[in-house]
């Protein structure tokens, strides 16, 4: 468990799971006599680790999640602390022995898995970053974009340019954790009946889709869209992730749809680049949010009493992008 290389990948997960099962916590004197430490003294050794999810067994050439850290990294530093990284991929289970061995005085969770939340809430200083928000984590300090403001900032201008005919696309609820897409269509839903706005249920798309999946699942969406355009019942599409807006940015025009001149799209967008995007989105401001989660953490961690919040909501960027116009009809 803590690290060691002499035993078979299978035989390692079967401990860390039984572990976690039986909720194990080290022999803590065990471990002071081990280190030489007082254990009547609680010694910070001024570490921050960053849990984050991964969805491949690789993370090489991720641009994305090298500029993240980089940002995390450093706005780390500035606070007294050093960062490290623990990636986690759900096939191969949790195993890090810095937790295990009480290493780490503070985590940020990255990953929307309940069981993992579960596993350090109550262990050690803990805070979620663009983990949305569950009846199971409401008591845990999280940092969040807020896109539903973002959102009624967006439809606002939408309607501002004659839309009030609009489409969601989005996807279907994952079950074994805390789907973003879910959230944000939350969210885009609340902004339209901030503006009284409702969508017929036909022009809701949020189907079964993966990585597989993808390219079929967005070719049927596609053509559906492309239907409602050219009888004038969609003029806006609004989508809970750039995946799907860039996706439909490419095969609404091979449907003869023009964008935006037929249709307009507006979506979110949560990645980092120096180079706009040309979908009009609402992005994540990664560096105001991964100062908000640091300075929740670095309380904690420093035992100052905790305020009365427990989700601080970031405002997105509006990035206009080209792909919102006036509505032709």
């Amino acid at each position: 468990m803590r690290g060691g290389e002499m035993y078979a990948e299978a035989t390692r997960k079967r401990v860390w799971d039984t572990a976690h099962r039986l909720n194990y916590v080290p022999n803590r004197q065990a471990q002071e006599l081990r280190h030489g430490a007082n254990p009547e003294i609680k010694r910070l050794n001024h570490l921050i680790m960053r849990i984050n999810h991964l969805g491949n067994p690789s993370n090489e050439d991720n641009p994305f999640e090298a500029l993240r850290q980089q940002i995390f990294d450093w706005e780390t530093l500035q606070r007294g602390f050093f960062p490290t990284v623990y990636w986690y991929y759900r096939e191969q289970g949790f195993k890090c022995p810095p937790l295990i061995d009480n290493l780490i005085d503070g985590v940020v969770l990255g990953i929307p898995h309940i069981e993992i939340i579960k596993m350090f809430h109550g262990r050690l200083p803990m805070v979620l970053m663009d983990v949305p928000t569950n009846p199971s984590t409401q008591n845990i300090p999280s940092v969040n974009v807020n896109m539903r403001s973002g959102f009624i900032d967006a439809v606002n201008r939408a309607i501002l340019l004659g839309h009030r005919r609009i489409a969601l696309v989005g996807s279907s609820e994952k079950k074994h954790f805390i789907s973003g897409d879910v959230s944000f269509r939350n969210d885009i839903l609340s902004s339209l009946n901030f503006h009284n706005i409702e969508i017929p249920g036909k022009q809701i798309f949020c189907p079964e889709i993966s990585p597989d999946t993808h390219i079929a699942v967005m070719n049927d969406t596609a053509d559906k869209i492309a239907a409602g355009v050219r009888k004038k019942q969609i003029t806006l599409i609004l989508c809970v992730n750039l995946s799907y807006a860039s996706t439909l940015y490419e095969l609404l025009p091979q449907r003869g749809i023009r964008i935006p001149e037929d249709v307009s799209i507006i979506s979110t967008e949560s990645g980092l680049s120096s180079d706009p995007q040309p979908v009009t989105s609402l992005c994540y401001d990664w560096k105001k949010i991964i100062q908000q989660t640091l300075d929740v953490l670095v309380k904690q961690i420093q035992g100052d009493a905790p305020d009365n919040c427990t989700e601080y909501l970031i405002q997105p960027i509006f990035n206009p992008g080209k792909t919102l116009a006036e509505a032709k009809f």
